[in-house]
């Protein structure tokens, strides 16, 4: 996987753990992706599977995204943890990483209900109740984007 280089390098996050702890943290990214010469942007909930660098995002089984994703499925994404406004200082803290991908639909069943049972557990406080309700057809029915990380960086500022 290759990194990035930031004209910042102050501001870099150079432990691949810290940006894999915020991907394991946040519950929204925010992808970018292109059907010829015009871009499209999202922001939807993830999961981030650490072992296999994928991030994990369902959404409706037809519609913009798919039909994008579809066309094109090279994305471009960024994950943001918003650490606060800093008062008199007209600055921010923050943490963000920045992600190049290649996109696909999920469609093995087994692999699918992974990415929802990550989905949940990134989302929820209290993820075993929806898990032991989560029926096969609730899974057949879900349409699961998965994206393989190509490349990362990460940048934060703490003033």
């Amino acid at each position: 996987m290759k990194r990035f280089h930031l004209r910042r390098a102050e501001k870099e996050i150079s432990s691949i753990e810290e940006i894999f702890e915020i991907l394991s943290s946040q519950r929204y990214m925010t992808v970018a992706c292109c059907k010829g010469d015009t871009p499209y942007l999202f922001t939807v909930n993830y999961a981030f599977d650490k072992s296999n660098l994928v991030l994990y995002f369902h959404c409706a089984s037809t519609g913009k995204k798919l039909d994008y994703i579809s066309f094109n499925p090279r994305v471009w994404g960024e994950v943001i943890e918003d650490r606060g406004y800093l008062p008199r200082k007209c600055d921010y803290n923050f943490r963000s990483v920045h992600f190049e991908g290649e996109s696909e639909i999920v469609s093995e069943e087994k692999e699918k209900y992974f990415a929802l049972k990550l989905l949940v557990e990134q989302q929820e406080s209290e993820p075993e109740n929806i898990l032991e309700n989560l029926s096969f057809e609730q899974i057949q029915r879900t349409t699961i984007v998965k994206i393989k990380i190509l490349g990362i960086s990460g940048k934060k500022y703490q003033g």
